[in-house]
């Protein structure tokens, strides 16, 4: 897959249309047939996601609360980033949950996902900064994450490698509140599919989309 084909533009103090409004599984690139809708906007100080997970009937069956724990154990919405143009050995991951718990830390990742990725440094959510809303209804969420620039790191030519998952339950979990996610209970889904074959996997830097942001 050409990565090219996943990338974007961004003008400042503007917001995007919605990109897109299928998210594809992360193992073979097909569609979901759930609906995943984002706009994205920046300032000189943040960058601004806004995203809504619609179809999203086991919402209330996510049991983390507070941030920093394993969100990724259960549903969650995710943003990986980094800047310049290049594959990224290293990038910041930023995650939250219908409870609007975050997770943030910055990946190790020097093969690329050839082998293991490992977390070079965990990120106090309330020291990163990042401001974090969500709504949650009977079978949707939605929220807004506004990621520091201070946090992520300015890239000088304004080039910058990225890509957006979320993981949705689409088997009811009921009261086991420590359930985890797998291929029987949930979707593994990418704007940019990383194509990992049988298991999905989400560290893949190379299939990362490119994001320019011009003014």
């Amino acid at each position: 897959m050409n990565t090219e084909e996943y990338s974007f533009e961004l003008s400042k103090n503007r917001w995007s249309n919605p990109i897109p409004l299928e998210f594809k599984f992360a193992t073979d690139g097909t569609p979901s047939e759930s609906r995943t809708e984002l706009s994205l906007s920046y300032t000189g100080n943040f960058f601004h996601i806004d995203f809504n997970c619609f179809d999203n009937p086991n919402v209330d069956e996510n049991y983390y609360k507070v941030s920093n724990e394993p969100l990724y154990n259960q549903e969650v919405f995710e943003v990986f980033i980094s800047g310049g143009s290049e594959d990224p050995k290293s990038y910041l991951e930023v995650e939250i949950n219908p409870n609007n718990a975050i997770w943030v830390g910055e990946i190790d990742n020097p093969s690329l996902g050839e082998q293991m990725q490992s977390i070079k440094q965990m990120i106090d959510p309330k020291e990163s900064k990042i401001e974090h809303t969500v709504e949650a209804t009977k079978d949707s969420w939605k929220g807004r994450l506004s990621i520091p620039w201070d946090l992520i790191g300015r890239s000088e030519d304004n080039q910058y490698r990225i890509n957006f998952y979320r993981v949705r339950s689409i088997k009811a979990q009921h009261n086991k509140r420590d359930w985890v996610c797998d291929l029987e209970n949930c979707e593994f889904l990418c704007w940019s599919p990383t194509l990992s074959g049988e298991s999905p996997a989400f560290h893949r830097p190379k299939m990362f989309g490119h994001m320019k942001l011009n003014g």
